[in-house]
């Protein structure tokens, strides 16, 4: 058994030695360790490299939905506030909430 564990160790510094070329630090993450030989070192690391550029890719995607969620949200409040100002302001002016059930039962019996 101390054979092995031997071999373990000599495998972990050749990975290590691989990473050493990375300048970003990510060498040290264990993704680098799974892989088998050369070849397939090189192969992953051009994946990763993939991987990298689809998760920024979709983390800016992803930036862009919040940044207009966020915006839809604001109009929306906004929205509200105004129909509350108006209620207060006018007694016969429904609010956004009555107006929504309005619409939806005039929905259903349009379907009747």
């Amino acid at each position: 058994s101390s054979s092995a564990s031997g071999n373990e160790s000599s495998e972990g510094k050749v990975s290590s030695n691989h990473g050493g070329a990375s300048l970003t630090g990510e060498a040290q993450k264990p993704e680098v360790k799974e892989t088998g030989g050369d070849g397939q070192l090189k192969g992953s690391k051009r994946a990763k490299v993939q991987r990298q550029k689809e998760k920024r890719r979709l983390r800016k995607e992803q930036a862009a939905k919040a940044a207009k969620d966020e915006e839809s949200i604001l109009d929306e409040a906004r929205a509200r506030a105004e129909n509350e100002r108006m209620q207060r302001e006018d007694p016969a002016f429904i609010s956004y909430e009555e107006a929504q059930q309005v619409l939806a039962m005039m929905d259903k019996w349009r379907e009747l």
